[in-house]
């Protein structure tokens, strides 16, 4: 995306107006204990701390665009601020860019941590209205909106994503999941496979990726080639609780 000055504004607007429902949200959220993450060894303190971090990222990159706004953008009409000088530096848009991107993506994780499914789709849609080559940005929205059936929009971004990054996990299971639904079975066997290939996953998402693969074939009656599927799917869970049991008390 191209920023113009006006454009920006609206942008800064926005995700200031987006910032400030997300820190009353936290405040109200003060006193209520939230054990969601518990299980996986994050308590209640723990996690209002990770979202005071990711408001504390936003409002930062949100200063940062401000200050970049006054020395080389059109900083007339822009919040707090006084009339600047317009100028022409492509690499400080760049800058802006990325900061008002970097913003909408904390806020999606904001959002995805208080579960709020349709404040996640809509700050990672305002990512990547302003950064359309962001990764994380498709990615998380392939899966949210394939989470929500919304199939065409989740397919788009699962595939941009894919173009970006053909290894990225979360597209590629998106993707397979949208073709389930689809039933474009062969089509989601492939994309689930890309997922077992893909790069950085652990244990727990490859066992995932395999049991969709088993699933493809088995709508596809290759009843011998699901089962293997599974199998390999159960192995690696098997391993991974094997290992987690022989693991040492601390």
């Amino acid at each position: 995306m191209s920023m113009s000055q006006q454009s920006l504004r609206e942008e800064l607007r926005q995700a200031s107006d987006a910032l400030s429902r997300a820190d009353a949200a936290h405040l109200a959220d003060a006193n209520v204990v939230d054990n969601t993450y518990a299980q996986r060894g994050i308590s209640d303190r723990q996690l209002k701390q990770v979202k005071q971090g990711l408001l504390d990222t936003a409002r930062n990159n949100l200063a940062l665009v401000r200050n970049a706004a006054l020395q080389s953008l059109d900083a007339g009409g822009l919040p707090g601020l006084p009339t600047g000088r317009i100028g022409n530096d492509d690499r400080a848009f760049r800058d802006v860019e990325f900061s008002l991107a970097t913003a909408w993506k904390s806020l999606a994780e904001f959002d995805t941590l208080r579960a709020n499914k349709a404040g996640a789709i809509s700050a990672y849609r305002a990512a990547a209205k302003i950064t359309p080559d962001d990764l994380q940005a498709n990615a998380q929205l392939a899966d949210l909106l394939e989470s929500t059936h919304d199939l065409t929009d989740a397919r788009k971004h699962a595939e941009e994503a894919l173009r970006i990054d053909r290894t990225n996990f979360m597209a590629a299971l998106a993707l397979a999941r949208v073709f389930m639904r689809e039933a474009k079975f062969a089509d989601a066997e492939r994309a689930a496979l890309a997922a077992t290939n893909a790069s950085r996953i652990g244990v727990d998402d490859q066992a995932l990726a395999w049991s969709l693969v088993g699933e493809a074939r088995d709508r596809l009656n290759q009843t011998s080639n699901a089962f293997k599927a599974f199998t390999h799917a159960n192995q690696l869970m098997l391993r991974q609780y094997s290992a987690a049991q022989q693991q040492p008390l601390q």
